[in-house]
């Protein structure tokens, strides 16, 4: 799957930095591939983990209905220990057992990167993959 272009995602990342919910909306039902595709490497939904960490719920829930995958993005969550998006995202139906960037889970992400917060909501759902590092 081929990156956006810039010209094409710059109207949703505007709407999802102005905290414009409906502006959101209408780019994506212009142009439903942005919530889809990757941009330099992420969806719309896994940018949503980067700095600055202050992203409305609201914008995460106008990308998980418009369709974005959830799994990576969860495990970026853990990573960033950003817990109430893991539980946002999970409640979407992430999986926890997926395996993203380096073969790791988001629990081991979480764990990996000190966010104990993430790591408090993901425990919840399973180790996964049992190993005396991650107990």
């Amino acid at each position: 799957m081929s990156d956006l272009d810039d010209d094409r995602v710059q109207p949703a990342l505007h709407a999802m930095l102005a905290d414009d919910v409906e502006a959101l909306r209408s780019t994506i039902d212009a142009d439903p591939e942005i919530a889809l595709k990757p941009w330099n490497g992420n969806t719309l939904l896994e940018w949503t983990t980067q700095p600055p960490h202050h992203i409305n719920p609201a914008i995460v829930t106008t990308l998980i209905d418009a369709g974005s995958p959830v799994d990576r993005a969860l495990n970026l969550a853990g990573c960033w220990n950003l817990a109430e998006l893991c539980t946002q995202l999970l409640d979407a139906g992430a999986n926890p057992e997926n395996r993203a960037d380096a073969d790791i889970t988001p629990l081991e992400s979480a764990a990996l990167h000190g966010a104990t917060r993430s790591a408090d909501v993901l425990v919840t759902h399973g180790l996964h993959r049992h190993s005396l590092w991650l107990a």
